[in-house]
Parts: structure tokens; sequence; C-alpha cells
């Protein structure tokens, strides 16, 4: 799983590890959870793919398992999934996103994601973002 943290003020992305750093720069002593009140900034965490035997940890798979642990982290603390229509509206002056606000996405088309994400999204009611190469 990648993590990048995005904002419309700034084209600055950076994968991360899973630990939700703050990839933008801010002023010295500003907290974190000052620049996500603007309403337009969100972060994007991005799979590849679910494997249940000997996944790729580091780049490309998880395992259901930990997917959903990871899902229900982001959850129990107080992330809130949106979709890319809520993203485009508030770039557009629309109603404003949600603190916390994160885009799950998907690269690259695997089959995992019908398989095996698209059930535990669809029950978790987590909308994603699925890009195909």
């Amino acid at each position: 799983m990648r993590i990048v943290r995005r904002s419309f003020l700034s084209s600055m992305a950076a994968a991360l590890p899973l630990g939700l750093v703050d990839a933008q720069p801010r002023p010295s002593g500003q907290p974190i959870e000052h620049a996500w009140r603007d309403g337009r900034s969100f972060l994007t965490i991005c799979w590849h793919s679910l494997e249940e035997s000997d996944p790729d940890q580091t780049y490309l798979g998880v395992t259901s398992r930990r997917f959903v642990e990871q899902l229900t982290w982001l959850k129990a603390n107080f992330y809130t999934p949106v979709t890319l229509d809520q993203i485009l509206a508030a770039r557009d002056g629309g109603p404003q996103l949600p603190p916390r606000a994160v885009l799950i996405t998907f690269d690259d088309g695997y089959r995992s994601f019908y398989t095996q994400a698209f059930p535990v999204l669809k029950a978790m009611n987590i909308p994603a973002v699925l890009s195909v190469v």
C-alpha cells in the first residue's frame, strides 16, 4: 500500500509507508490536523492487489485479512473515505471535503480487486477508484 497526501493547493505527492505522515511542508510547529481542515485536502491510499499466498507486502499486494485491518484502522481513526466526485466538487467550489478525507485507489486492474477487494469495500461501504492499465 502506498499513502499519498494530496492538496489542490500543491501538486506535492509522496509515497509513504503506512503511518500517515504529512507529506506537505507546513510552518514549523503547525500540527498536521490544521492542514486537513481546509476542506480541500485529502489523503490518497493506493493498493495494487490482494494476494493470499506469499503476498509482496512491500509494493504490490497484501492479504485480504491485512486489507480489512487497514480499512478498519482508517475508520477507527476517523478517516472518511470520499469519492472522486466529492474531490472534484470541492476543487470547483462545491461542498468541502470532510476532515481526514481519504481517497482509496487500486492501480493496474488486478483481478483481485473484483474478486477480493470489491466485496470488502462494498460490505464496509467504502468508495474506491480502480485505475486499469
